[in-house]
Order: C-alpha cells, then structure tokens, then sequence
C-alpha cells in the first residue's frame, strides 16, 4: 500500500491572517490595514462562485455519509469540512482545486482520517478528480458505480476499508487509472472483474487480501504498462493465464496465499524486468518451467508449499542477482543441480521437504553470499557433504533427515561448531568414491574392462555393454545399464580405495529385464586387492524369485558365503558392509548385506587379517559359467564407497 496524501497543510488563508496580525501588533502596518474577518461556510449555493456547486455538494455529501464530525482532522481542529469552516471548500482538508473559474476539486487526500460510513453515488461528480485516496478508515457498503465518470482519474486509493459487495464493472470504464490500489477493503467473496482488463495504462494493481474468488482474469494480461500486479492472499482457483506473460514490464508479481493449481506459465520466462516472483502458498503441479532462467534482474523467486515435482531446472543458475530461492514443501525430485553453484548472490536457499535425491554438489560452495541452506527431510540426498562447503559463512544449516554425513575431517567439525543455527542427522563419514553416472557417461571410473570403453560409454544401444542413458536411472537422471550379450565380464572399475581393511558400497539394482535358468548366477560386485577377491555380491533365479548373497575370503582362501536374501524385481538400494579382522586372537572380520535398508543377512567371526580392499568393480564382474542361461540386462544406478558409515536409506 502506498498513499499520496499523509499530512495536508493549513489553509493559505489562516496563514496569512497570522502573519499579518504578528505585523500589526508589531506596528510594521496600520491598523487600518488589518485583514477582514474570514468568511465561514454556509451552504454550496453561497460557495458557488469559489467552486463548482456540484463539486461542493458531493463533498458535503461525503462528509455527511462517513460521519465527518468524527474525522480525525475535525476532532483535532484542523481545516474542518462544512459548516464552521472557511468558505472555499477547497481551503478543506485534503482537498486540492485546480484554478478555473469555478474551482474543481482535483484531489482529495483522506487517508487514515476515521471515515466511517459508505461513500454517496454523488461523489462521481467529482469529474475533475485526478487523485482520490481514502485508504485506512472505515468505509462500508458497496462502491458506488458512478466511479465510472472519473474520467481524469489517475489515481485511487480505496485500501483498507471494509467494502461489501463487488468492485463494479464500470471501473474499467476509468481508463486514465494509472495506479488502483484496492488492498484489503472488504471484497470478499467476489470476482475480479475482467473490464479491469481495459485499464491498459495502469502501471500499479493491487487487489491483496480481498477474498476474491473464482479465476484471475486473463484480460489482465492486456495492462502491458503494469510494474506491478498483487493478488496475494485471497481465495483465487484455476491456473495462472498465458497471457500474464505479456506484463514485459511488470518488476512484482505477488500471487501467494491463493489456491490456485495448474502449471506455472513458461511465458514467464518473458518477463525480462521481473525482480519478484511470489507464488507461494498455493496448489501449484507440474514442474518448474526452464523459462524462469531468462529473468536477468529476478531477485526472489519464492515457490514454496505447492504441489510442483520433477526436477530443479539447471537453468536457475543463470539468474546473476537472485537472493532468495524457496522451493520447501514441494515434490521436486532429481539431484540439486550444479548450476545453482552459479548464484553468487544467492543468500537463501530453501529445498527441504521435497523428494530431492543424489550428492550434494560441491558447486553450491560457488554461492559465496550464502547465509541459510535448508535440505531438511530429503531423505534421498545422501553421502558427504562436500569440504568445499567451508568457505561459506552460513547463519542456519539443516540436513535432518537425509542421509547425507559429516565429514570425519577436524576442519569440517570446526567449520560446523561456528553455525548458530543448525540441524544435523549425526552421521559422519569417510568417503572413498561415488559416482550416480550425472556426467553422462562412465568417466568418473577409474576404466571399463570388456566393454571396449575405456572411458565414457557407447550411445548407441546395439553396441554397448555398459550404457549410460536417461532409461536406465533409477536415482536421478541417469543410470548405467548392463548388457549381457555373451558370456564374458565386463565391468566398471575403481582404484580409489587404498590399502583399505574397512569398506562398504551402496549402490542401486534392477533385475526386472534380466532372464535367467533356475539356479544360474553371477556377480554383479567384487573388492579386489593385488591377487585375490576378498568379497563379491551375487545374483542368482531360484524358482520364479531371485536372490543375492555376500562371500568372504579367508587368510586360508576360503569363500564363505551369506545365505541367499530376496531381492525385489524392482528398483532397490543394495549395500555391503566389509571388514579385515584386527583381532588375531578372536578374528573378528566380517560382511553384511543390506537390502532396501534392512540388514539381511552376514558372516562374521572371520580370520581375514590379511586381505586389504584395492580395486572395486561393479558391473558383470566375472563370466559366466558355460552351462549357464543369462541374457537382457540389469540397471545400475548411485554408486558409493566408504570407510566406516552407513549409508542408507
């Protein structure tokens, strides 16, 4: 709300008359020289020589319907209205004239002056007003519909004020409006009028907290001069229009606390001067338009509590001046793009409560401004946070309820101790590799054996063994499928680990394509130092279900193995938990196999003291017995290595 007229001055007259009683009694002028008494007010018929009779009558009018001896201009003596006042209506407060013979009122400026009443229909005699504020008093009753001869208007103030009924169609009729400012004044249960579309020199709408109901007009979309359009807090159902995305020159937009649902309009993205976009607080679907990345000037964007899902558009992380992103309570799903690491003036970014998944990037360290990261009940988004992240200077950081882990790092644990508000799982970590195959393909692996890849993966699907493609995910975008053609392994592999006597891997599978002969297997996971495999993970058909299993090598070479565990034709997280034994007394080494986050079955006890972990691979991980019948493929998503923590979910 914004107001033209707060403090209204004296009347010229009475100053005048001050100033020339001072010289008197000063003896700078005779006496015979003194001012003649001022001339009060009787009637307008009396007046009708200093103003336009009609004029005075719908300002006595006014005053008398809104209970003008109780303003609080005239309860303090100030410039009063009618009778007792001057003669020249136009000496009252908050009334301006222009000069012509008569006078006409051109502006009234009543804001916050205890009217209390509803406004006459005269008051649209008032043909020459160009300014009308009355906002913040007490007015009732309808809006009279003789505000369509104000056809000089350009401004109107109605604000605050407890209106009954609905705006009238006859103010699209009032096409001088350049600013209509109808906040909070009593409108409940109506519908915007869509003749509001004809005031296509408006650069200022605000019709916020009303208790509109029914659709946002789409002939709004014809006030191509607006800056600034408010429909906040009402009771508005349907989609936003298409045709709001011809407003190029509109800077606010607030549409929050409404219900309504639909798709955001890619037209947005049209909106090249947009600095605020308030969407929140309303039953909004399907996803976040890429479109939203052309706004260079666009400085909040705030899609929180609505029903929006698919992924973060990467391309968010082209607008150079955001300061605040808010999309909590939402169903976004997919991995935080990189590409918000771009947004150097970025001071909020809210994401929790949503289906958010993956790494948290180490890009978002590039957000150099940024003071409060919430990723709270994510509860996909997993393993380390990144070191990287200490460089910034953040008030509140929440991850409850991901899976994501602390760093066992004494820099990490110092940077964590300086944030005052903050909300962690608990968990820490020493992370060895991960890779969810975001890239594209498989070059974050250390190579591919029998695939004839070294690196990256073939596109074509007739050739490849290891495909990375967008059908194949399971997790985020991508995913990497495992052909079996033929019986010979091949597989991905990672020499990340170093000497380790602690290793555990999580990673995603899907064997719903695959087909397999009752009883045939295969490995589908192997740790591996120099000359020997110290664990694999196997797949078997048995029966019309398959079934995996963890084996341990012993010091004696050995391979005692889990006993068999279902595992779903469907997507699941797998992860292995293996051990070296410490102890060569009592051998303590051991594996455990968790399937979709429940741990399923182990080997313990073992003497293993002499085997390190070295090389992992992942994929079709030895061949395949000759008498054998395996072909299709199996997916393969979410990879990720650690020294000691688990995990899951």
């Amino acid at each position: 709300m914004k107001s033209k007229f707060h403090t209204v001055g004296k009347p010229i007259s009475v100053i005048i008359s001050l100033v020339m009683v001072l010289a008197l009694a000063a003896g700078v002028i005779p006496a015979q020289a003194a001012p003649q008494q001022i001339i009060l007010f009787t009637n307008c018929a009396a007046s009708n020589t200093i103003i336009l009779e009609a004029d005075c009558d719908a300002l006595m009018d006014l005053y008398t319907a809104t209970t003008g001896a109780s303003w609080t201009n005239t309860v303090a003596v100030d410039t009063i209205w009618g009778p007792g006042g001057d003669a020249d209506p136009c000496t009252w407060y908050g009334v301006t004239c222009n000069t012509s013979t008569p006078k006409r009122v051109t502006q009234i400026g009543l804001y916050g002056n205890n009217l209390d009443g509803s406004l006459p229909a005269s008051i649209g005699d008032l043909t020459a007003l160009t300014n009308l504020d009355l906002g913040f008093n007490y007015i009732t009753g309808a809006l009279p519909t003789s505000i369509e001869n104000f056809t000089n208007l350009k401004y109107l103030t109605l604000s605050n004020n407890l209106f009954t009924g609905s705006i009238p169609t006859e103010i699209g009729n009032v096409n001088s409006l350049v600013d209509l400012e109808l906040e909070s004044s009593g409108f409940t249960g109506s519908t915007i009028p869509t003749s509001i579309g004809n005031l296509t020199n408006l650069t200022y709408l605000s019709l916020s907290g009303n208790g509109f109901t029914g659709s946002i007009p789409a002939s709004l979309g014809n006030l191509t001069a607006l800056t600034n359009l408010h429909l906040g807090d009402n009771s508005l159902t349907g989609s936003i229009p298409e045709e709001l995305g011809n407003l190029t020159e509109v800077y606010y937009l607030t549409f929050w606390d409404n219900t309504l649902s639909g798709n955001i309009p890619s037209t947005f993205g049209n909106l090249t001067k947009l600095k605020y976009l308030h969407l929140e607080n309303n039953s909004l679907t399907g996803s976040i338009p890429p479109e939203l990345g052309n706004l260079p000037v666009l400085q909040r964007l705030m899609l929180y509590n609505n029903q929006l899902s698919g992924p973060i558009p990467p391309e968010l992380g082209n607008l150079p001046v955001l300061q605040q992103l808010l999309l909590y309570n939402n169903q976004l799903s997919g991995p935080i793009p990189p590409e918000l690491g771009n947004l150097s003036a970025l001071q909020q970014l809210e994401l929790n409560n949503n289906l958010l998944s993956g790494h948290l990037p180490k890009e978002l360290a590039g957000d150099t401004a940024l003071t409060k990261l919430t990723l709270n009940n994510n509860p996909d988004l997993y393993w380390t946070i990144p070191l990287e992240f200490t460089a910034l200077t953040l008030g509140e950081l929440n991850y409850i309820g991901t899976s994501l882990c602390a760093p066992n790092d004494a820099g990490f644990t110092a940077w964590l101790g300086t944030i005052p508000l903050k909300g962690t799982n608990g968990l820490t970590c020493d992370p060895i590799f991960a890779d969810g195959f975001e890239s594209g393909d498989t070059s974050a692996w250390s190579g591919a054996v029998g695939a004839n890849i070294p690196q990256g993966a073939y596109t074509a699907e007739a050739l490849c063994k290891l495909c990375v493609n967008t059908l194949s995910a399971q997790v985020n975008t991508y995913g990497l499928k495992v052909r079996v053609p033929d019986k010979k392994p091949h597989f991905l592999t990672d020499t990340s680990p170093t000497a380790e006597t602690r290793y555990r891997a999580r990673f995603y599978v899907n064997i719903k394509t695959l087909k397999m002969s009752n009883n045939n297997n295969f490995k589908i996971l192997m740790g591996r130092s120099d000359t020997t495999a110290p664990f694999f993970v196997q797949v078997r058909k048995y029966g019309l279900k398959y079934q995996i299993r963890a084996a341990i090598r012993t010091n004696g070479g050995t391979m005692p193995k889990t006993a068999w565990v279902l595992l779903p034709k469907k997507s699941v997280p797998v992860e292995i938990d293996w051990m070296a034994s410490d102890n060569l007394v009592t051998p303590n080494g051991y594996i455990e196999l968790f399937v979709n986050n429940v741990s399923k079955a182990s080997k313990t006890g073992i003497a293993n003291d002499t085997h390190v972990i070295e090389t992992v691979r992942l994929g079709l991980t030895s061949k395949i017995k000759l008498a054998f019948n395996i072909s299709g493929y199996f997916l393969l998503d979410a990879f990720t290595s650690d020294k000691t923590t688990y995990m899951g979910p």
